[in-house]
């Protein structure tokens, strides 16, 4: 929404109370002068009075139905009030990254990247500070890189100059109406707005169905052809670290594209130094501690089987067990999961806490032919792993979302974290 549209002194409702609701508190009492401001959070029961209110900003949370249709006119976010008040200027020093799996490791290596370059950036959006945070000190910086849910895309109206969309899945569709085209267009807001001469970056990995959406939707009516690019190879990286598995590896593909692009100084040597700084982001294939002959990695992040396959086909033969438990979002395909685990990871003990996707997994008929054993609790499965798995690496990669036990995936991962880390020999 544009400032120029909203009327002088307005009345503002916040639905929504997290991390982007209090910093659209702080910019609107800065910036816009409210009359009222009141906050609105789904747990007090009573529906707002709409028409009281000239300016909604929604946070990204807030499902689109849990607002009437009459009243969306009025309705922008946190990152929406960014993005659509950008002078050109600052638009061409956006980096928008968005993407079933990888945004966020993605959008820090790139802002790692860049510091190591000795250029001044921040990330912000759903990963980093909410973009309202940086709004006084746009013309500080030499690039901002915002990292992009579906839930942040969904009404978005302007598009950055560099747009990055890594990989595509079906993913939080209890959000998008049940709808995998929903989930897509969403995405495809990041660059559907884009302008003559800016730029669409994609990796060579992408599904062809995936492809065949982009070539269909709003990028065919781009004047600049989109940047397709391969992954950057293994040796860009340190040999222990994640980013050498190819998930990684195809997304950072799209940013050593982008650097290229950019004219990024002395390239190879910034990237390399850039990756032997970077720290691993928590609950994404994080090694957590080496245990009698086991090195136990935290992917929590994994909340559907084709994040989880991206671990399995990383670790190979390496893997001596993965831990699976979850909620049933009806998404994702556990046949893949299954074969990828017989062919990546044959000999691999497959640790089943009873959940709601077990049946799920159980109902393939494959899965059979895999080391499976059902557990009650997380405590009992590690148990179980150190008295008869083989050594190797220990994966929990749990291929479902979290609300069956926990918050979130990282209040997950960090219970598992904390059971690993208080063993004892």
């Amino acid at each position: 929404m544009k400032l120029s549209s909203i009327p002088k002194n307005p009345r503002i409702l916040l639905y929504g109370y997290g991390l982007e609701g209090k910093s659209s508190e702080s910019w609107v009492q800065t910036h816009l002068e409210p009359s009222v401001i009141e906050i609105y959070e789904d747990q007090s029961g009573e529906t707002p009075n709409w028409d009281n209110f000239d300016l909604i900003i929604k946070s990204p949370g807030v499902a689109p139905d849990k607002i009437p249709e009459t009243v969306w006119p009025k309705v922008t976010s946190n990152l929406r009030l960014l993005f659509e008040n950008l002078t050109e200027p600052q638009r061409a020093k956006m980096i928008g990254i968005t993407g079933s799996k990888g945004k966020s490791t993605t959008a820090k290596f790139t802002h790692q990247l860049f510091k190591t370059s000795g250029l001044k950036s921040t990330i912000i959006g759903n990963f980093g500070v909410p973009a309202l945070d940086i709004w006084d000190n746009l013309d500080n910086l030499d690039y901002l890189v915002a990292e992009c849910s579906s839930f942040q895309l969904y009404d978005l109206k302007s598009s950055p100059k560099y747009a990055l969309f890594l990989s595509f899945f079906a993913d939080h569709l209890e959000w998008h109406n049940q709808s995998e085209i929903d989930y897509f267009k969403a995405k495809e807001n990041l660059w559907a707005h884009q302008q003559e001469g800016d730029e669409l970056f994609f990796p060579n990995s992408l599904p062809a169905n995936v492809v065949l959406g982009l070539t269909l939707g709003a990028a065919h009516k781009r004047l600049t052809p989109a940047i397709i690019s391969k992954p950057v190879k293994t040796d860009f990286f340190p040999t222990e670290s994640n980013l050498q598995a190819l998930h990684f590896r195809q997304n950072l593909g799209t940013v050593w594209a982008l650097a290229l692009k950019l004219g990024i100084p002395d390239l190879e040597i910034n990237w390399l130094q850039a990756a032997l700084d970077f720290e691993p982001i928590e609950h994404r294939l994080e090694k957590i501690r080496v245990f009698n002959d086991f090195t136990f990695i935290n992917d929590s992040i994994a909340t559907s089987p084709d994040a989880t396959q991206a671990g399995i086909t990383w670790l190979g033969d390496k893997l001596s067990t993965l831990i699976l438990d979850g909620a049933d979002t009806g998404v994702g395909d556990f046949n893949d999961l299954v074969t990828t685990l017989l062919v990546k990871s044959p000999g691999a003990l497959i640790v089943l806490i009873k959940s709601p996707i077990t049946d799920k997994f159980l109902a393939v008929p494959e899965s059979r032919n895999l080391n499976l054993k059902i557990i009650d609790n997380y405590e009992m499965a590690i148990e179980l792993i150190l008295k008869e798995a083989k050594p190797g690496v220990v994966l929990f990669s749990p291929a479902g979302k979290s609300f069956n036990r926990f918050n979130n995936y990282a209040e997950r991962g960090t219970f598992f974290k904390a059971i690993i880390l208080n063993l004892k020999a």
